[in-house]
């Protein structure tokens, strides 16, 4: 199944980055590093019947990634001018093995 969905997804979806912060030094002197990383995914619409304008608002959007990288919670993805912060993920991982990550983002 994962196998499956990464071919799916490289088919049908297109290269994005997912930009990560590093956070390295000391207490006193803490630095922070954007890293980006080149992932491909499948920029979805959340249906009407979703969106609950609290959790899930209007113009949020879910984007599938395959297993190849896992997305944080203080991430971002960036697709193209387009820079959307993630919100949340589900992991989709029957029987251990992670299939696709679902991950709600926000402008």
């Amino acid at each position: 199944m994962a196998n499956t969905a990464k071919v799916m997804i490289a088919k049908f979806g297109k290269t994005m980055v997912l930009r990560t912060v590093v956070r390295s030094g000391t207490e006193w002197s803490p630095t922070q590093t954007d890293t980006d990383t080149e992932i491909t995914g499948v920029v979805t619409l959340y249906k009407t019947s979703e969106i609950d304008g609290t959790v899930i608002k209007q113009n949020d959007k879910q984007v599938l990634l395959d297993s190849t990288v896992a997305p944080v919670k203080d991430g971002k993805i960036v697709d193209g001018s387009d820079v959307y912060q993630i919100v949340d993920f589900e992991t989709l991982s029957p029987a251990s093995t992670v299939v696709l990550y679902k991950v709600q983002v926000r402008k």
